[in-house]
């Protein structure tokens, strides 16, 4: 038996929608629903059999088609590593590694159980905290929720457990020192409710992969159906990710960041010679499709400033060979000198947030470039389509995103409404679409509007 060994999980998103109406309806109920097995009998001997779900409920999103790693659940694990250096962690998702697979080989419990958790994935996290619960795990969950406060682990999971106390939340980062508190407290039985990490990104993270056990790399889907490709190296493609820094200042009022103080939107840069480590970490063997392609995690990677410009001449100088992709604003298209350096250092996609034509939708959420587009005197569509031309001349390709759903969009015909304008637009300018809804997201501005206003859906 060896019990000197912590699993890392970052959950699967299930659907729930044809149980949304259910009268007893609680994270109890969910657990039979997801696995099939009577919860009321559920008990310290039999528990594993409850951490198995029916894979026909499972969701398949952005991250499951484009077969991106949790770079959160590596970077926790990698924490993990650097306190527990004699100590395995096993990386798991309940698919391609369960709580089964694991503790039956290992013949023992895990000292601890990290849970990163984002929104739709959190009732997932919220049972399976509940399921391990039972055999008297302790269990550490982090990320955002789904109401983005610590409530949610009382309401939906504390709530349900026979060993509360063995349940806690990290608030903020799953930095070191965080990560080696909780660690400390899970050795000495002393485990509190609650912690608050304060760093978002660290240096010299990672390479600490010697004691850690990953789970086979993610495939992506459609390749694997192609009779030609799939007989090709092709199939083996990934997309890496990294972040070279974190945070955003903006405050968009559809967005959760909105309503933290400012002292809490904390814009944290890594070293630049740290993060390029991290890519050649990854590219430490023959360069091939598993570890050519990137995509940088920034919210939005104009925010490095001159600090950007310093981490693009070091990547231009380095012996890398990359193509990456990046979150970005449209005022990238404003500085030919960035966009030259961005492109030789191996940008060829950008994610742009455009979120709406109509300057009268863009004023409501407080887009940032909102001035501009008024000062040129041009119409959205106009300002738009030059800057998109402008950054197309360099060879990067673009996706964009549009909010649909806001106060200022209209709906004349099923052949004449503002969906059919994005369209052509879109069209038009040969670039790809991600439509969103409009959402409240709790903790946003428009969230509490809502609310005040009893304008909610």
């Amino acid at each position: 038996m060896n019990n000197n060994y912590y699993i890392a999980y970052n959950p699967l998103t299930y659907s729930l929608m044809d149980i949304i109406s259910s009268t007893d309806l609680s994270p109890c109920s969910i657990i039979s629903y997801l696995t099939g097995k009577d919860v009321t009998k559920l008990n310290r001997d039999n528990y594993l059999d409850y951490t198995v779900f029916l894979n026909t409920f499972q969701r398949k999103g952005l991250v499951e088609t484009l077969a991106i790693e949790s770079y959160a659940l590596v970077y926790i694990a990698n924490q993990i590593a650097k306190v527990k250096k004699r100590s395995k962690i096993f990386l798991i998702d309940g698919k391609r590694k369960n709580f089964k697979d694991v503790i039956s080989t290992m013949n023992s419990l895990p000292k601890g159980i990290f849970i990163t958790t984002m929104s739709s994935n959190f009732p997932t996290a919220a049972v399976i905290a509940i399921v391990l619960n039972h055999a008297k795990i302790p269990v550490v969950i982090g990320g955002i929720h789904v109401s983005t406060t610590p409530e949610d682990v009382d309401l939906y999971i504390r709530k349900y457990c026979p060993f509360p106390e063995l349940i806690s939340i990290v608030k903020g980062a799953g930095d070191f020192e965080v990560i080696s508190e909780v660690i400390k407290n899970i050795d000495n039985f002393s485990l509190k409710k609650e912690y608050s990490g304060h760093l978002m990104v660290e240096n010299r993270t990672w390479g600490n992969e010697n004691n850690i056990e990953f789970m086979e790399p993610l495939k992506i889907p459609v390749l694997n159906k192609l009779p030609v490709i799939n007989k090709t190296g092709i199939r083996n493609f990934k997309i890496n990710p990294v972040t070279p820094y974190v945070g955003c200042p903006f405050s968009c009022k559809f967005c959760s960041i909105s309503t933290l103080p400012k002292k809490q939107r904390k814009f944290i840069i890594r070293d630049a010679d740290d993060f390029i480590a991290e890519l050649l970490y990854i590219q430490k063997n023959k360069i091939d499709l598993t570890n050519r392609y990137f995509f940088f995690l920034p919210d939005n990677l104009l925010f490095g400033g001159e600090k950007l410009k310093y981490l693009l001449d070091k990547i231009i100088a380095s012996r890398l060979k990359i193509n990456y992709a990046a979150q970005i604003s449209i005022e990238v298209a404003d500085d030919s000198y960035l966009l030259k350096k961005l492109r030789l250092s191996g940008a060829t996609h950008f994610f742009i947030g455009l979120e709406s034509l109509d300057i009268d939708n863009l004023k409501y959420i407080d887009k940032n470039v909102t001035k501009k587009i008024i000062k040129s005197k041009k119409s959205v569509a106009q300002y738009y389509s030059e800057k998109i031309k402008k950054i197309q001349s360099f060879g990067i390709s673009i996706h964009v995103s549009f909010v649909f759903g806001l106060p200022y969009v209209y709906f004349k015909s099923l052949n004449n409404h503002t969906g059919i304008d994005v369209a052509l637009f879109c069209l038009e300018n040969k670039i790809g679409i991600q439509p969103s809804s409009l959402t409240d997201l709790p903790g946003s501005i428009l969230f509490e509007l809502s609310h005040k206003n009893k304008n909610y859906l």
